[in-house]
């Protein structure tokens, strides 16, 4: 994944750090529209649907996603706090009719756009047989939708992809930092978690389902933070010094900024208009 960047210095000093540790994705949903309506579904998958768990047929009904927390300890009592710009999401291509018969399903809309920061830095990956996969981040189907649609992740991260929808997915990637290709399953027959051991951008589809897309954006670093909808964002337990700052807005948008932080204050940085200055990668 090819960056170009800007850099800016900022120095500021604020109020203490906090004590939450937000080194991880935080997905945001806010109120959705009006549910849209695609025919979608073949003979062999009514019968799925028939036979999947409670949990999976009332899966349409959104609600924010855990965040997937760093497996890194802190290192410091540095925050980094502030804002900097939200992309709204590219309109997804009408959905095509796959594998037969035509049955009307509701599905919900996306979750709102996020951006990614995280401090530049030379860190060794995880190991991913450190990582309990009960505690693996996940990226839901729910609501025929990928959930988060943004997620940030450290290398050597598994990765697991519940259904929790009536109705086969099958999940893939083409992109050079992680391709695969999880094939058709439905709710209870999930396929083994994926390790995700290069940093980069990877886009994800559905192959049935060509609406749905998501990102997960591999860093090389444990301090990483998802922002808000509203691209708000709080890196807390950072160690104190002069560090770059990666701000990721989109796979061919992104910017970095220079911050000076205090051991012990809160430096809080407002990034919001960079965005003309943010260089894209042809």
């Amino acid at each position: 994944m090819a960056f170009l960047f800007a850099t800016k210095n900022v120095v500021a000093a604020g109020s203490n750090s906090s004590n939450t540790l937000f080194n991880g994705a935080i997905a945001s949903v806010e109120e959705r529209p009006q549910s849209q309506e695609i025919n979608q579904q073949s003979s062999e998958q009514t019968s799925a649907a028939q036979t999947a768990p409670a949990t999976a047929m009332s899966a349409t009904t959104s609600t924010p996603t855990e965040p997937a927390v760093s497996a890194a300890k802190p290192a410091g009592t540095a925050t980094l706090e502030g804002v900097v710009p939200v992309r709204p999401l590219k309109a997804a291509p009408r959905t095509k009719e796959k594998y037969g018969a035509r049955t009307t399903t509701v599905v919900d809309p996306p979750d709102p756009p996020t951006s990614v920061v995280w401090m530049v830095g030379s860190f060794p990956p995880l190991d991913s047989k450190s990582v309990p996969i009960a505690k693996a981040p996940t990226m839901d189907q729910r609501g025929f939708q990928f959930r988060p649609c943004v997620m940030a992740v450290q290398t050597g991260t598994p990765v697991a992809f519940p259904n929790k929808d009536p109705m086969y997915h099958s999940v893939f990637s083409y992109s050079a930092a992680r391709k695969f290709d999880l094939g058709r399953y439905r709710a209870g027959e999930e396929p083994d978690a994926v390790v995700f051991d290069k940093p980069g951008t990877v886009s994800l589809f559905c192959e049935i389902h060509e609406h749905m897309r998501a990102q997960i954006v591999v860093v090389d670093t444990p301090f990483f933070v998802v922002t808000d909808a509203k691209g708000n964002f709080k890196l807390p337990y950072l160690p104190a010094g002069a560090h770059t700052f990666h701000v990721w807005l989109g796979p061919r948008e992104s910017f970095e900024m220079k911050v000076d932080l205090t051991e012990g204050a809160t430096v809080k940085v407002d990034w919001s208009n960079h965005a003309q200055q943010s260089a894209r990668a042809k």
